[in-house]
């Protein structure tokens, strides 16, 4: 999670923004807010996803996202390594 709040504390001041606490605490609520919200919204819809299709289902969906996700990535690998 480090790796990620300073990425965007950089991305702020490429952006034009101050170097100081400010900056910090806004990236640090607006982080924090998000994973609140993802710690949230992930169980609840979870918990009305296997309630209306079931646990193999909701297993086998998530599989195939998977699948597609890392296909994805990897074509972008693949064609970033190829552009070069």
């Amino acid at each position: 999670m480090w790796q990620h709040f300073t990425c965007k504390s950089k991305f702020c001041r490429d952006k034009g923004f101050d170097d100081n606490f400010h900056t910090y605490g806004c990236v640090s609520g607006i982080f924090q807010a998000a994973f609140g919200f993802g710690s949230f919204i992930g169980p609840t819809f979870g918990s009305v996803v296997v309630e209306r299709v079931g646990f193999r289902w909701t297993t086998t969906m998530i599989a195939f996202l998977h699948i597609i996700l890392s296909t994805v990535v990897l074509l972008g690998i693949i064609i970033k390594k190829c552009r070069r």
